[in-house]
């Protein structure tokens, strides 16, 4: 007897199917939905995956603004630097495959069907569970990091889709973090304070690894401080342990500027002259 052969998807029937799962980037908040927030099902399809992140390494970006453009420089200074970089980030402004590039390339239509073809049948396993069915982000997400794995990427540079502490890209151990400039937003699902939200988005702050922080308000501040405290985290901070020198350059093709590091997180460390382009 021959062997049953199953048509895979298309890519068009691949976004369809990720277009029918909620999506929080378009769903009005409500109560049931920040109740629906949680790490369990994107863990949980991880593991039916095989757990395709443990042979890649993170850097985490969180904030309310800036963290796009954060991610994709920090993205190209380590192509630059002659590292194969993974760049996760969202929204998309024509393609969901916008979201997802391996030194600079986004992924194929064929490649993203292909991996919703292997991905449809851990959501519909899941959504049979008590955790019910996955966010189009968790799908998006687990997509991304297979494909990611796949193309050998050396280091995944990862923009947070909402928040951070209940985001689908925290459960991922980065090699460092950072959060950009914190402001109000997402109200309805991170909280009605700025020291709320940064509570939130700090979430991403892991024990033991770096944090980079913008020039915050102070009732931010303050919050980063004491989760990196709590953490064992050193924090560096934009405009104290890191400084811009004068002299930066640019232009249409691109930025140079130098620029200090503390040698330890402190206001009375010494500096180190450093150089990027």
């Amino acid at each position: 007897m021959p062997p049953i052969l199953i048509p895979m998807l298309t890519y068009l029937q691949a976004v369809a199917y990720l277009q029918s799962l909620i999506d929080y980037e378009r769903t009005p908040a409500n109560a049931a939905m920040v109740r629906y927030l949680n790490l369990e099902r994107i863990r949980a399809l991880l593991r039916q995956a095989g757990s395709p992140e443990q042979g890649l390494r993170f850097v985490h970006i969180a904030g309310t603004k800036g963290k796009g453009s954060t991610a994709a420089m920090t993205a190209q200074v380590l192509k630059a630097a002659g590292r194969r970089v993974g760049l996760y980030t969202s929204p998309h402004l024509l393609t969901f495959r916008e979201r997802m590039r391996v030194n600079g390339e986004m992924i194929g239509e064929a490649a993203f069907a292909r991996q919703m073809d292997a991905i449809v049948p851990m959501c519909e396993a899941l959504r049979a569970t008590q955790n019910g069915p996955p966010s189009f982000f968790e799908v998006l997400t687990l997509l991304a990091v297979r494909w990611f794995a796949e193309q050998q990427a050396e280091i995944v540079v990862l923009e947070t889709g909402l928040g951070g502490r209940l985001d689908a890209t925290n459960v991922f151990m980065p090699l460092a973090t950072a959060i950009t400039t914190l402001a109000l937003d997402h109200q309805a699902e991170l909280g009605e304070t700025l020291e709320q939200i940064a509570g939130e988005k700090a979430g991403i702050i892991k024990p033991g690894v770096p944090v980079v922080s913008a020039s915050q308000a102070p009732e931010a501040a303050e919050v980063l401080t004491h989760i990196a405290a709590e953490q064992g985290s050193p924090l560096y901070r934009v405009g104290e342990t890191i400084r811009l020198l004068p002299g930066a350059q640019f232009n249409q093709h691109g930025q140079c500027f130098s620029m200090t590091l503390a040698t330890k997180v402190s206001n009375t460390a010494t500096t180190i002259p450093a150089r990027s382009k």
